[in-house]
């Protein structure tokens, strides 16, 4: 059987001198078990809240849309092939000098599940709290800001096939992203301004892509794939106090770091398994890059260019370890250890200004190669 739900409350405001009144307090709550129901709920004003319960078998859809500040949706969606979609936002116009918090909060069980959330322009403290537990679920979220302050968007993912993307723009990014037990999972973060954070957390059987892409700012963003093989973590960071970090505790897997400028610093940390990859690429400014990988059939690389470089490949254990280091000016500081049994190589290329470099290697069929100008 198909149900149709639909639920509107408005808050009309009225001008006055010195002050406007808006309707507040709007509520609306939404029950619905069986097959094929679906629900639409229109708030608009200050302070509203939606309940959501779509139950059964599943194929439920729930539209939801509240126009203001201070308002809240609380989703529970369980069954198969559910669709989530919020949009929360507030027009400039009628609520300059009110302060609120936009808050959505949902939990779908099931397989193929979808959700979709966006939260717009001109709010206060928002966040994004979102939990799938079931294979081949998707959830995107959007943060649009301009004076939108304390945003925040949340995700759990449990199952196999999982798919997530995040994108924020302006004001207090940040940005958490788990998900776990299962194989071919996707994760993608997008920042573009302000004070960004970004964290991405991977914990299946493998197959897995991370991405965490920030422009400018405060920017952080880190991927950590702590189980698993062929996963590949990607962090691209443009300007201002980046900060990055990849874990990964499986083999065949590939961890990359891009910065631009300003106060850079890179590690990719990838402790077990055989057949990893790792490459961090720095352009300029305060510079650090440390590499440490401690499985088989190891490749590492730092690239710097510019200002107070310092560079740092660790190779701990195994065979057919490869290293290099190459950087161009300013402060330069290499370090390459290679240590295990195996077919060691390692290589540092310095150019102008303070050159120093430090290699040691330990095993057998060592080579190195140190050139500074």
């Amino acid at each position: 059987m198909k149900k149709h739900l639909i639920a509107l409350s408005a808050g009309v405001s009225l001008a006055l001198i010195g002050s406007a009144a808006f309707a507040a307090d709007n509520k609306a709550t939404v029950n619905q078990t069986g097959v094929q129901s679906n629900a639409s709920v229109l708030q608009s004003g200050l302070i509203g809240r939606v309940d959501l319960t779509q139950g059964g078998v599943g194929y439920h859809k729930a539209d939801i849309k509240q126009d203001g500040i201070s308002h809240e949706v609380k989703g529970q969606q369980s069954g198969n092939n559910n669709n989530l979609e919020v949009v929360q936002g507030k027009s400039e116009t009628y609520f300059i000098g009110y302060r609120g918090d936009n808050v959505v909060d949902s939990n779908q069980s099931g397989s193929h599940n979808s959700a979709q959330i966006s939260q717009q322009d001109y709010t206060h403290d928002n966040k994004v709290v979102n939990m799938q537990d079931g294979s081949y679920n998707t959830m995107v979220a959007k943060q649009v800001g301009d004076r939108s302050s304390d945003n925040l968007i949340t995700n759990k993912q449990f199952g196999s096939n999982g798919w997530a993307y995040f994108d924020q723009k302006g004001d207090d990014n940040k940005a958490s992203l788990n998900q776990f037990a299962g194989s071919n999972q996707f994760a993608k973060i997008n920042q573009d301004g302000d004070e960004n954070v970004a964290d991405i957390t991977q914990g299946g059987s493998g197959w897995s892509a991370a991405y965490v892409l920030q422009n400018g700012d405060d920017n952080t963003g880190k991927v950590n794939q702590y189980a698993g093989s062929n996963n590949e973590a990607v962090i691209n960071q443009t300007g201002r106090w980046n900060e990055a970090s990849v874990i990964q505790g499986g083999g065949w897997s590939a961890g990359y770091v891009i910065q631009n400028g300003l106060s850079n610093e890179g590690t990719i940390n990838q402790y077990a398994g055989t057949n990893q990859y790792a490459l961090i690429d720095q352009k300029g400014n305060w510079n650090d890059a440390t590499i440490t990988q401690g499985g088989t059939l190891s490749t590492a690389y730092i690239y710097q260019k510019g200002n107070l470089n310092d560079g740092t490949v660790n190779q701990y254990a195994g065979s057919n370890q490869y290293a290099l280091i190459n950087q161009d000016g300013s402060g330069h500081d290499a370090t390459i250890t290679q240590g295990g049994a195996g077919w060691n190589k390692g290589y540092v290329t310095q150019t102008g200004a303070l050159n120093q470099a430090t290699l040691t290697q330990s095993g057998s069929n060592n080579v190195a190669n140190i050139v500074q100008k």
